[in-house]
């Protein structure tokens, strides 16, 4: 018998996505309902000393901690938040969790590849097989991953979520994973804020150009297209993409690009790291594109060795030419977070990384910590809201769709990053800025005072005065030739009719055409009739 228990359990998990849906079983009996704690502590680190718990009978909650390690090309790394997780767990346990329950962290090596095939469901399988009672998968990174283990939790009706599963979306709409919950950057919430950017000024032909064999930027490249057939798909018509190789290609390949780009477009958006960026702006200098007629930018979410460093100085023959053709180079990036807690935590992250895992951080690194390794201590530490909630709400906290339909345009207070919100998908809502170099920043990027600030909660733009100014005197002579040939006559642009009042009109007019149809074929009539009489 013990010879077919492999196949059988493949074959409930097959099965999961049909028999899930009539939630006619769950392997786990529901916990008791319980009634939320006293105030908690909302300092980090907590002040003073531990609030006294009530000697009860305590119940662990068991996270599953499914999260890559050992690649340094990927953003999301083991090693460099465990530290991290160990603080979490210590400060939801004393501040957040109802005194009868304790969270406590169960984790399995699931690799450093990024993709749908991986051995998360192997991982997963094992904890099942071992009876570990996982009330919550916290990662993967990669959002391949994360698609790849949704029909196993959703056969369990277990929660994930993803630090950060970023691109997410590929193969189904976000809103179609009730059960995953995304703490951490997105993809497509970045391709919403790079669409709000072309709509502000009215960019309407771009181009992108995408390294497909790099880990961050080619995915992201794909859920950028998917994005915009779903939701702006008035874009879709206009806009270029443009694959190539990053690490295989040569100079002829992106002068190639570079001048099929420039006949069509003067907005380009090269999403590759700061090496292939700084390709792309020695050979548009080679061209003469750098001259100001065309907009050049870049992603760099936040300082990483992982996409390198984005400057024009690097020591190189190019130098002379790169401090005036990076001043036509802009770059999209996450509002920075500054506080005394985030210094606090990145002492204590880096001093418990090297002593209790022998991890050591680089040093003289600009920023040590990424914000993803505090976006994974937020996960415990929503995971603990919402548990917390549901008990108050006399619900079941080891219901996943309860703890995903709790998620969805939620907030907390995270002690290291202050109010968090997710939105109407369960992704956290993030604001970016546009960060620009010019002479008077001493050759350094910065963000023009609030330059450009997306705040996707509020579906609105906030462009301050010097984006305007920023616009007349860099990117004046911006944008396509069709703009600039309606820039110079003076004309505006009609403003777009809805397709019902078009119909209407249609309507109108056609009724008006038979009515004096109609009138002159009766004229005609009578003239013949008289004529015969």
């Amino acid at each position: 018998m013990d010879n077919y228990f492999p196949s059988i359990l493949m074959f409930l998990f097959l099965c999961g996505s049909c028999v899930a849906g009539t939630k006619t079983f769950n392997p786990y009996t529901p916990r008791l309902r319980l009634t939320r704690s006293a105030a908690t502590a909302k300092t980090w680190p907590p002040t003073g000393q531990p609030a006294v718990r009530p000697s009860v009978a305590v119940t662990d909650v068991t996270a599953c901690l499914l999260l890559e390690r050992g690649n340094p090309r990927l953003l999301y790394d083991y090693d460099k938040a465990a530290a991290g997780i160990d603080l979490a767990v210590e400060y939801v346990n004393e501040n957040v969790l109802p005194p009868s329950l304790r969270l406590r962290v169960e984790r399995r090596d699931i690799g450093g590849s990024c993709g749908t095939k991986s051995n998360i469901i192997n991982q997963a399988m094992k904890l099942w097989q071992q009876k570990v009672d996982c009330a919550v998968y916290i990662g993967p990174g990669c959002g391949a991953t994360a698609e790849s283990l949704y029909n196993f939790a959703d056969f369990f009706h277990t929660p994930i979520i993803g630090c950060p599963a970023a691109e997410l979306g590929l193969t189904a709409l976000a809103s179609d994973y009730l059960l995953i919950m995304r703490i951490s950057v997105s993809y497509s919430s970045t391709a919403r804020v790079m669409f709000r950017f072309f709509q502000q000024f009215n960019y309407t032909d771009v181009v992108f150009f995408i390294d497909a064999n790099d880990e961050f930027y080619g995915p992201m490249g794909d859920v950028i297209e998917v994005t915009m057939k779903n939701e702006m798909r008035e874009f879709l018509y206009t806009t270029k993409f443009q694959d190539f190789n990053g690490s295989k290609d040569g100079d002829e390949v992106y002068r190639k690009l570079l001048i099929n780009a420039h006949q069509i477009s003067r907005v380009h958006i090269i999403l590759g790291n700061s090496t292939i960026v700084r390709k792309f702006m020695r050979i548009a200098t080679e061209f003469g594109y750098t001259d100001g007629n065309t907009v050049f930018a870049a992603l760099q979410l936040f300082d990483d060795p992982a996409w390198g460093n984005f400057t024009w100085n690097m020591n190189d023959d190019f130098d002379s030419y790169a401090f005036k053709a990076y001043q036509t180079l802009a770059i999209f990036s996450l509002i920075e977070s500054v506080s005394n807690a985030l210094d606090v935590f990145q002492h204590q992250v880096i001093e418990k990384s090297k002593k209790n895992y022998n991890y050591t951080y680089p040093i003289g690194a600009s920023q040590a910590l990424s914000p993803v390794v505090t976006h994974v201590y937020d996960a415990f530490v929503l995971y603990a809201n919402l548990v917390s909630d549901l008990i108050t709400q006399g619900k079941d906290y080891r219901d996943g769709e309860a703890v995903g339909s709790l998620a969805a345009n939620y907030s907390f207070y995270s002690p290291l990053n202050g109010n968090v919100q997710l939105d109407s998908n369960a992704d956290r809502v993030m604001s970016f800025v546009l960060k620009t170099m010019s002479s008077s920043t001493a050759g350094k990027y910065q963000v023009m005072s609030t330059l450009l600030c997306i705040c996707l909660i509020a579906e609105s733009t906030l462009i301050t005065n010097e984006l305007v100014n920023l616009r007349k005197s860099l990117w004046k002579k911006n944008g396509t030739k069709k703009e600039q040939k309606r820039n110079k006559k003076g004309t505006k642009k009609k403003p777009k009719r809805n397709n019902k009042e078009k119909r209407e009109q249609q309507r109108e007019q056609q009724r008006n055409e038979k009515e004096k149809k109609g009138n002159t074929e009766g004229n005609e009539k009578e003239q013949t009739k008289e004529q015969n009489e």
